[in-house]
């Protein structure tokens, strides 16, 4: 299993898909991003619900399945639109409090 850096490394295209400029400004740091990440697919060095969610999901339908480095990018990739979402609506819940 990769760690933080690794899955922020394989899902850091993303962040240039979307035109984030500067994840910095969103989650604080790429390390903190990297640690979210990964704290979001793997519990206590373990794939967990997420992680199997995705993957159940995009393995079927992925042209890129039999390539690990490149799938588990792709599984990033995923990750990252649903932290952002959450970070969003965490964001909004504030606002209105």
């Amino acid at each position: 299993m990769m760690g933080p850096m690794g899955l922020a490394r394989s899902g850091g295209q993303i962040l240039f898909d979307l035109a984030i400029k500067d994840i910095d400004l969103v989650l604080g740091s790429r390390e903190r991003y990297a640690a979210i990440l990964y704290d979001h697919l793997v519990t206590k060095d373990e794939p967990n619900d997420n992680f199997h969610r995705i993957f159940d999901f995009m393995f079927p339908i992925s042209m890129v399945n039999q390539n690990p480095v490149t799938f588990v990018s792709s599984m990033c990739r995923v990750a990252t639109i649903e932290i952002l979402g959450v970070i969003r609506e965490d964001k909004k819940d504030s606002d209105e409090g």
